[in-house]
């Protein structure tokens, strides 16, 4: 008798074992899966797995089947209402992502994608030797160019690894990528550094640099291509990111809530934009993200979502096929393309400049006179900027 209560309670025992290790695993693979990057939405949704675990244990302990019959029956109604909860918030982030256009590519991902030496369609033709090639320091969202101007006029290599943010290798690393690229100048470790001018004060870089204006681009605002609304003056357009505007029925549109998208409000296009206004960008989209390990919500700047009201700004030369249906706006009556930006009559220009050392060395010069060619020029038109 003692022997077979000892073999119920160890049997019993083991299922409690079975059920705790089952929903540590469960809660180990929802953790994994927040952290990768799984919408936190689709993992919350599936929380309810862990009661049904919960539930077919107990229907594995009990021995009497009128109870299991009844506690199976209660797992498949929280497994179809988690199902359902899941498809429904499923859908809602597939929409979502369809309707999104994320700008706020300058990682490693945007920077991986242009190596340089990877574009066939940029003809190498070598102007200098491989350890005589000017070193160039660039912040992400002028890489494009840069990656560009090494693929045309610098020796090609065979190895491309990342060191410290350099490409190439040994002695023939020729390129950074840095959020201050100005510093590598001051301390003598880059001969010239190809950044947007705004970013940095152009005054101090000036007292110890030269500074010249290679290229050219502007910060382009633009709408859902069904709004009536086509041009904004200045003061609107600071209206509607500060929050004093809130529909476009009051700049002329039709009635209809204004969606005002900011996600690279910190980034290089939303400090050129807010130099412009004058003002602050305190007035745009936002969701509730889970941030990870300190599980906590966190109120995070949506990307851009092409949907009925939708108003965001990028670059001109970020302004591509991902922003397919919709439209640029005329800023004080002006759209922005390649001659109003080059005249400057659109109002927001924004300057690629290179600095250099005031002694800058034979070799760097002549990467700079380069750049003003007609080949550099092509080059420049190609990376979707305008040559000054």
């Amino acid at each position: 008798m003692f022997s077979k209560v000892m073999g119920q309670i160890f049997v019993v025992a083991a299922k409690l074992l079975f059920a705790i290790v089952a929903i540590l695993l469960a809660v180990v693979l929802l953790f994994m899966m927040l952290l990768f990057g799984v919408d936190w939405r689709i993992v919350f949704c599936l929380l309810p797995l862990l009661i049904v675990i919960v539930i077919l244990v107990a229907a594995w302990c009990v021995t009497q089947p009128a109870v299991r019959k009844w506690i199976l029956r209660s797992a498949v109604a929280v497994g179809v209402a988690t199902a359902l909860l899941l498809g429904a918030f499923g859908g809602v982030v597939i929409w979502e992502n369809c309707v999104t256009v994320d700008d706020r590519g300058f990682s490693r991902n945007y920077i991986d994608d242009n190596i340089p030496f990877t574009d066939d369609g940029i003809e190498n033709t070598p102007m200098f030797d491989l350890n005589g090639a000017p070193h160039i320091v660039t912040e992400t969202s002028c890489y494009p160019l840069v990656s560009s101007i090494i693929s045309s006029v610098y020796p090609k290599t065979e190895i491309y690894k990342r060191a410290q943010g350099d490409y190439g290798g040994g002695e023939g690393r020729y390129l950074r990528v840095n959020r201050s690229p100005s510093l590598f100048l001051e301390r003598g470790e880059s001969d010239i550094a190809i950044i947007r001018g705004e970013y940095y004060e152009r005054d101090d870089l000036e007292q110890t640099m030269s500074v010249e204006v290679v290229a050219l681009d502007a910060v382009v605002v633009f709408t859902y291509e069904d709004n009536a609304v086509t041009e904004l003056t200045t003061e609107q357009l600071v209206n509607i990111f500060t929050g004093e505007v809130t529909d476009w029925s009051e700049l002329g549109g039709g009635p209809q809530k204004i969606l005002a998208y900011a996600a690279n409000a910190l980034n290089y296009s939303g400090k050129a934009l807010r130099e412009y206004l004058g003002t602050g960008i305190t007035c745009y989209e936002t969701h509730p993200e889970f941030i990870l390990p300190y599980f906590t919500f966190v109120e995070q700047s949506t990307a851009y979502r092409n949907v009925k009201g939708a108003i965001g700004f990028t670059f001109l030369s970020n302004y591509d096929e991902r922003y397919e249906g919709t439209r640029p706006i005329a800023i004080d009556g002006v759209l922005p393309n390649e001659s109003t930006v080059a005249d400057s009559s659109y109002p927001i220009v924004t300057q690629i400049v290179a600095a250099t050392p005031k002694d800058r060395g034979e070799q760097t010069e002549k990467l700079l006179q380069w750049l003003h060619s007609e080949e550099g020029a092509a080059l420049i038109e190609g990376a979707g900027l305008i040559p000054s």
